[in-house]
């Protein structure tokens, strides 16, 4: 199919009708619009159409070329010479800057990976959910026996210990194996929410202390909030296009942040 009638459009057409041919027709032939195998390879087709016509330079050596078929030539004026065409080329170049004319093929991109990125922001509010079922389901240890505790030094001249029981592994401040807590952490992703020392050994810590998991209950909570929102902007029903895409990068970006805290609280 040639480019012009992919666009159902004359070789006359100025570049705004093009750009409006083209948006139309992505529209009614976008395969997250229609299953219709012919409207898929109509699709690839408009695009194709767009890449080259959009593009003055690339235009005028399609049209040098003689690409357009007799049915259009019939419905157009005569073919202007080579001096005409690129007096057009250079007229349309001024009316429509380089930047703003070589912005639109990326709408193809865009449309291209809009499925998948509205697929990665449903698989990422499912991921919120899990996150707000894990923290309201929350399992109580009245009797957590200490196994370990570890001492590491961090790479800002800091240290922290890591605490190891039989039914989790947190950090926390050190104490000796044997030790017995009493102690709250959530079902799915094992955070521990809070516990108190009721049996102390050596270090004497305080009977009661409590520790905020930072991604439940301290700042880290804004990273799930901008995720879920993000997501639910990605995945809500709409035109496909530059909004999906970059809604599931950014929450994608945020989720990478929200699991490794996860891990290394």
């Amino acid at each position: 199919m040639k480019h012009y009638e992919a666009l159902e459009l004359t070789n006359t057409a100025s570049a705004a009708d093009i750009r409006s041919a083209y948006r139309r027709l992505v529209l009614l032939t976008h395969p997250d619009r229609t299953s219709d195998p012919a409207a898929h390879a109509r699709y690839l087709d408009v695009n194709a159409a767009y890449e080259v016509l959009s593009d003055p330079t690339r235009r005028a050596a399609y049209d040098d070329l003689g690409h357009f078929t007799a049915s259009t030539l019939a419905t157009s004026t005569p073919a202007p010479n080579a001096g005409d065409r690129r007096r057009r080329s250079a007229s349309s170049t001024r009316h429509h800057p380089r930047g703003k004319t070589e912005a639109y093929p990326h709408e193809a991109a865009y449309l291209r990976y809009a499925p998948l990125g509205k697929a990665i922001c449903k698989a990422l509010l499912v991921f919120s959910l899990l996150l707000g079922i894990d923290r309201v389901w929350v399992l109580n240890y009245p009797r957590e026996e200490v196994q370990s505790c570890t001492l590491h030094s961090s790479k800002k001249g800091g240290s922290y210990c890591v605490i190891r029981t039989q039914n989790s592994t947190f950090r926390g401040p050190c104490m000796n194996a044997g030790e017995v807590l009493d102690m709250r952490r959530t079902a799915l992703f094992g955070q521990v929410l809070a516990y108190k020392v009721i049996e102390t050994r050596q270090y004497g810590l305080p009977s009661r202390y409590w520790d905020e998991n930072f991604i439940y209950a301290g700042a880290g909570l804004i990273f799930v909030v901008a995720m879920v929102l993000t997501a639910s902007v990605g995945a809500w029903p709409g035109p496909a296009g530059k909004r999906q895409v970059e809604c599931a990068a950014t929450a994608a970006i945020l989720a990478i942040i929200v699991l490794w805290f996860l891990a290394t609280s």
